[in-house]
């Protein structure tokens, strides 16, 4: 295995970043709200309101069924205007690897802003606090409801925060002004488990901001901050560790079970908007525009962070942005252009998870076609793992998992580098996502 601190000097990679934030919000007010009962194939719950419904801010949408689902609380009150089956595509790295899921939808109108909201949780304890936060929508990066990472945590773990996603221009803004709702989520952490310290992770530009949450943060547990130089790869949790000098977790097991807890800034924010408002609040999302092709990007201008509500279809952002809301001669992307999915569908509801969005002019779509494998092995030679991504890609998009498991594939901890490298733009990481999504489905009877 090749030091990660190497492997992107040496493969060459430079990644393009992001525009600069420079202070622009917009809060976003939907027309509707597009909710899933459910974020994966695996987990199954039904609807427990019907059409025309009333419904209020924290009231209970669904019922679950399983232990992997979870309930759904409304972020607003409205009425009831559809229950539908819609393809949804999800934050989650497993969902994207299986694109668009066709998942059952509350969808609400006539939404009311001005309910009142609980806003007290510091007296909650034990069971009371652990249960406002069983909600969908808490979701980490491996797809796991809080609540069941923490009943995975033994004690004396530790809690990693990521101010390394791909959306530097958000994690700036969090650190800066969202620090006390930072330390907020922190404390219920705390009370909820017993955590031994917390490492923040940042990228070298934010060391100021990252010591100062680390200095609120000391009042509650051992904190330090560790900066991490590099982009796209560090922002996934396995090889962010491994980066900030930590023994490698095993990529078999959940990284909950073997006494990590990982939350991104978002993900603390996400935390501290259920605990005190008792139900899903606002969430921000950087836009971002980019010139050029995905595979060869270049920022272009400042991002902008919008606030919106879970469930917000995609036009309603759009619209609040100035922009065309059927995108004609704009592509959206879901991330960063080097690794994201694109967002085909104006009605997609955005989701929790959803951090960055990004916008590429429409003469990019051409540069998608991949080319022949040239057998040039810069993908193994980068693969942090040792693994091969060109043969398992293949044995994957054969049909052959079964094999590509045998070699390895379970391995995989989505780094996304083989395809960053691939000079034939063949998309290795995706072929490896999918696969991976089959044996999940394939071990829980799907």
């Amino acid at each position: 295995m090749i030091p990660l601190r190497k492997a992107m000097p040496r493969a060459g990679v430079a990644l393009p970043l992001a525009p600069a934030w420079e202070g622009e919000r917009v809060q976003v007010r939907p027309t509707r709200l597009v909710l899933p009962l459910r974020l994966t194939r695996l987990e199954q719950s039904e609807a427990v309101v019907r059409v025309g419904d009333k419904v209020h801010a924290g009231q209970i949408l669904s019922r679950p069924l399983g232990i992997g689902a979870r309930g759904l609380r409304s972020p607003l009150g409205g009425r009831v205007e559809a229950l539908s089956v819609r393809p949804v595509s999800l934050p989650s790295i497993f969902a994207q690897a299986a694109g668009p899921l066709p998942l059952p939808c509350v969808e609400l109108g006539g939404l009311d802003f001005s309910a009142p909201r609980e806003g007290a949780w510091r007296h909650l304890e034990g069971p009371a606090l652990r249960e406002r936060l069983s909600g969908m929508g808490l979701e980490g990066e491996e797809g796991l409801p809080l609540d069941l990472e923490l009943d995975l945590l033994p004690p004396g773990s530790r809690l990693v925060i990521m101010a390394l996603s791909q959306a530097p221009a958000l994690d700036a803004a969090l650190l800066e002004v969202e620090s006390a709702r930072l330390e907020a989520a922190v404390a219920a952490l705390c009370r909820l488990r017993d955590l031994r310290d917390a490492m923040v992770l940042h990228a070298p530009s934010r060391r100021e901001s990252a010591s100062r949450l680390v200095a609120r943060l000391s009042s509650l547990l051992p904190a330090k901050a560790h900066s991490v130089a590099g982009g796209h790869p560090w922002s996934q949790g396995r090889l962010a560790l491994c980066a900030a000098g930590l023994p490698f977790p095993s990529p078999r097991r959940t990284l909950a079970s073997q006494g990590v807890l990982v939350c991104g800034l978002g993900r603390l924010l996400a935390i501290e908007g259920q605990l005190s408002q008792a139900c899903p609040g606002p969430f921000p999302i950087e836009v971002q525009s980019w010139r050029g092709t995905r595979h060869l990007p270049e920022a272009a201008g400042s991002s902008v962070l919008a606030e919106v509500w879970p469930g917000t279809p995609l036009r309603d952002l759009l619209t609040a942005l100035g922009r065309d809301p059927h995108h004609a001669r704009e592509l959206v992307l879901d991330g960063h252009p080097l690794t994201a999915s694109p967002l085909l569908d104006p009605d997609q509801p955005l989701l929790p998870g959803h951090l960055a969005l990004g916008f590429l002019p429409d003469p990019a779509l051409p540069s998608w076609a991949e080319g022949p494998c040239i057998s040039c092995g810069q993908c193994l030679d980068i693969c942090p793992l040792r693994l091969t991504p060109v043969r398992l890609a293949r044995l994957v998009e054969e049909g052959r998992v079964g094999d590509a498991r045998r070699l390895g594939l379970e391995s995989c901890v989505d780094c996304g580098l083989c395809s960053w490298i691939c000079p034939s733009r063949l998309e290795l990481g995706h072929s490896l996502r999918k696969g991976r999504h089959l044996l999940r489905e394939a071990r829980h009877g799907a």
